[in-house]
């Protein structure tokens, strides 16, 4: 028999892609969990920005391209194979140097068939910027991977240092449609009636505090975790976001 060593904890789970695996997860270990995805994950249609760009990199390949993220990675070699692109695409983007941004972004490069040439040490984007900056990025062609946030820093910041960036678009995030569930963990935790709450994903914790803030809720939920709630971060990325938000 498995060591339940969560029994007798309440979890709070805010993702919604493969939540469902988190979730079996800890409940094998005896946790009972409240789930209140804080988000909604969209792939991004393959016959707009995004075939758009694969078809611009294969016709100009880039000078470096920056993977930002697992799925990210995946989604974009999976949409390359259904438009019959992939094959020309992974051979483009093996011609650039290649940046991942943490280990998830770096393995699934390597399982496409993508060498990495370099890793953050942490796993965030300021480390991408720092490392492109150093020896200058000036008219460069530098394809970047975004993730699904609403504003985009790194390829903005990359363009501001006189880069060509082509964008590849593969998923965005929303707010979910029904946001009853996540406000409803931001109450448990107020409330103190979960020990735990996990984020996966920066904008998790982005919109939790949103859609709490838009019921006036934002003040209980920081004094839930002030109180004690802990506050379970994938990586730095979202924890600097938790910090943010002051949890």
């Amino acid at each position: 028999m498995p060591v339940e060593e969560l029994s007798g904890f309440v979890v709070g789970v805010t993702a919604d892609r493969r939540a469902g695996e988190q979730i079996a997860m800890l409940e094998r270990r005896g946790a009972e969990v409240v789930h209140g995805p804080a988000i909604r994950t969209h792939p991004v249609s393959l016959d707009g920005d995004l075939a758009a760009a694969l078809d611009d990199l294969i016709r100009r390949p880039p000078d470096v391209t920056v993977l930002s993220s697992g799925i990210g990675v995946r989604g974009v070699v999976e949409a390359a194979e259904v438009l019959g692109r992939a094959e020309a695409l992974l051979v483009a983007l093996g011609s650039s140097r290649v940046l991942a941004r943490g280990p998830k972004a770096h393995g699934a490069a390597v399982t496409a068939g993508l060498a990495v040439d370099w890793n953050t040490p942490s796993g965030v984007s300021s480390e991408i910027l720092a490392e492109l900056g150093r020896t200058g990025i000036a008219g460069s062609r530098i394809a970047v991977q975004l993730d699904g946030a609403r504003t985009q820093p790194l390829a903005d910041a990359l363009a501001v240092l006189g880069a060509e960036v082509v964008a590849i678009p593969v998923y965005r995030w929303s707010l979910p449609d029904d946001t009853g569930p996540a406000l409803r963990l931001a109450q448990a935790v107020a409330d103190g009636r979960v020990d735990a709450v996990t984020f996966t994903a920066r904008p998790q914790i982005e919109s939790l505090c949103e859609i709490a803030e838009t019921h006036g809720a934002l003040e209980p939920l920081r004094r839930g975790f002030a109180r004690g709630v802990l506050t379970a971060c994938v990586g730095p990325v979202c924890a600097e976001a938790a910090v943010e938000a002051g949890f």
